[in-house]
C-alpha cells in the first residue's frame, strides 16, 4: 500500500513538471512574438 502512494506521488510530481515545462515552453513563445 506504501509503495502505491509513492508511485502515485512520483506521478503527480512528473506531471506537474510536464505542465510547468509545456507552461514555459508557451511563455518564451508568446515573448517572442512580442518582440517581433
Amino acid at each position: 500500500m506504501e509503495s502505491l502512494m509513492i508511485i502515485a506521488f512520483f506521478v503527480f510530481i512528473l506531471g506537474i513538471c510536464v505542465v510547468v515545462r509545456d507552461a514555459v515552453k508557451h511563455a518564451k513563445k508568446s515573448t517572442l512574438d512580442h518582440n517581433n
